[in-house]
């Protein structure tokens, strides 16, 4: 399989009146030194799609709607049509491209609609990330994934042509070297970060020290950055084990979740969790929607709780 080349789309949540992107320092400029992000805030709170005034990108998300990862929810890779296939490559090779496009059709249709934008918009979440394959592009043949996309992305955000989609770049704590060495100018650039404490060896694997390295973690080092990616889980050899377990430790996830998210619109221009739902049983770690409703991520941002 050819390694995939990705494109990240940040489409801010619409309600009924405006759609709107913050802004907050370090600004992400234009050539014409305007702030890239800058919508229309809706503060009204008699409105029941009403959005909290903060300036700092607050969202989810949209892991498997386009590029599909089976571990998601294998329920919906088997409605799919996929179950037993490793991956899209596998399954649209397998299935042919005609039931391949019928299949994809219609999970596009399932996995994201309008109770889910409402439900993201009653949470305070102001924008969503939308993974996107470099084969949305329609004319790359014999690709090893289903192309097309991208017209159902259109459609179903109502994305117009007017600075609504951003290409991003990853930052230099990626680890695949400076993102500005080869640029001759930065507007309309913004760096992604993905920060996942699952992964790092560096920091030692208990409660205290997983909120502390939050608390100071400082992801802005390119200019202008989105943690693009980050969760609630933890390294696979705790992750089932009693100190770890997401049902009786909800407060600690809670306190972790506060912890990051100081410290991302303390550096950042805000963060995106991944991801916005997943069919893991009572495990909520990936699914903000899951956190949401076991209470561990409050439904009012702004009533988290302080602990930096």
């Amino acid at each position: 399989m050819l390694k995939a080349a990705f494109i990240t789309a940040l489409v801010a949540l619409t309600t009924s009146a405006s759609a709107w992107l913050p802004n907050t320092e370090p600004h992400a400029m234009n050539e014409r030194d305007n702030e890239i992000f800058v919508y229309p805030l809706r503060t009204d709170p008699n409105n029941k799609r009403w959005l909290p005034a903060t300036k700092k990108i607050r969202g989810v998300n949209l892991g498997s709607l386009f590029i599909y990862e089976p571990w998601i929810d294998s329920q919906e890779w088997a409605n799919t049509g996929c179950e037993g296939e490793k991956s899209e490559f596998d399954c649209v090779m397998n299935k042919g491209q005609d039931v391949a496009d019928k299949n994809f059709q219609a999970h596009w249709k399932r996995w994201i609609n309008q109770t889910d934008l409402d439900e993201m918009l009653s949470y305070g979440l102001n924008t969503i990330r939308v993974p996107l394959g470099y084969w949305l592009k329609e004319d790359v043949d014999n690709s090893e994934h289903f192309p097309k996309a991208i017209r159902n992305v259109e459609d179903k955000l109502k994305v117009t042509s007017k600075d609504r989609l951003h290409i991003q770049m990853m930052g230099s704590l990626w680890g695949s070297g400076k993102p500005t060495e080869f640029l001759g100018d930065t507007s309309f650039t913004a760096f992604d970060d993905h920060r996942y404490l699952k992964w790092d060896t560096s920091v030692e694997v208990s409660h205290g020290a997983y909120i502390k390295k939050s608390c100071s973690d400082d992801r802005n080092t390119d200019g202008p950055t989105i943690v693009g990616e980050w969760s609630l889980a933890v390294p696979d050899d705790v992750e089932k084990t009693d100190a770890w377990n997401p049902q009786t430790q909800k407060e600690f996830y809670t306190k972790w979740f506060s912890a990051q998210v100081h410290a991302y619109e303390k550096h950042t221009l805000g963060w995106v969790f991944w991801t916005w739902k997943a069919n893991l049983g009572d495990d909520y770690r990936w699914s903000y929607r899951d956190a949401a409703r076991a209470g561990v991520i409050p439904k009012d941002l702004d009533s988290l709780p302080s602990v930096c």
